[in-house]
């Protein structure tokens, strides 16, 4: 009950994911001018036959990096287009240290580096123009650069940035951090326990007894725990 150009588009899909080549769902959908929705239906549907008939098949998670070189291209940096292919995936590295790629679209990714790779060599790209190419609203561009600018790695001047080397961008050392779902989850937790605080402080000197001198929690609290893990 599926057509016939929509099927073969899907498997062409599954076969660039085996591949490892830089195509995306959505690019099948511009090229066939049909509802990426109605191809992604179509691609689970086969991938559930497919599993059920090969218990082996399983696609490797996408790899941001492999479209950087293509979206770089067709924003037009020219000569300069090496350079800033370059250091977008070493924006990538970061953020693959930095747990911001784990669960996340490569498009958004690739967006967001490529957008500050862009400014770092001095071209003034839009989000605008950005989104156009990769295919990622702004919102999600806005918060993987967001999440990028808490890393330790985006407080380095350019000379700072230039001096570490892959590897150090890569390995898990002193400049990674905690996931950004976790950062984001202790600093509710820490608001919460803060709010409480707060209530507590405020029912005290209603009753008329003495307010305590801070929260009765540990200053542990406070503190942002080490990271998770660690990578080898």
């Amino acid at each position: 009950g599926r057509q016939t150009k929509h099927v073969a588009a899907v498997v062409l899909y599954i076969v660039c994911r085996l591949e490892k080549k830089p195509y995306l769902l959505i690019d099948f959908a511009d090229k066939l001018k049909t509802s990426l929705y109605s191809l992604g239906s179509t691609y689970l549907k086969l991938m559930r036959k497919l599993k059920n008939n090969m218990k082996t098949l399983d696609l490797p998670l996408i790899d941001p990096s492999l479209f950087i070189h293509r979206f770089c291209a067709r924003l037009e940096f020219e000569e300069k287009t090496h350079a800033v292919s370059t250091t977008a995936l070493r924006m990538l590295q970061s953020m693959k240290r930095d747990w911001i790629c784990t669960g996340r679209r490569p498009a958004g990714l690739c967006g967001a580096a490529i957008l500050i790779s862009a400014r770092y060599h001095g071209f003034k790209r839009s989000t605008h123009e950005i989104v156009k190419v990769v295919k990622a609203c702004h919102e999600t561009i806005r918060k993987r650069i967001q999440e990028f600018k808490d890393t330790v790695v985006a407080q380095l001047t350019v000379a700072e940035f230039e001096a570490i080397k892959d590897g150090d961008l890569k390995a898990n050392d002193n400049l990674g951090m905690n996931p950004p779902s976790f950062i984001k989850n202790h600093l509710k937790q820490t608001n919460i326990i803060e709010s409480i605080g707060d209530i507590s402080n405020q029912l005290s000197i209603e009753l008329g007894n003495e307010p305590c001198p801070g929260n009765d929690t540990d200053d542990e609290v406070y503190v942002l725990p080490p990271k998770v893990s660690r990578r080898v």
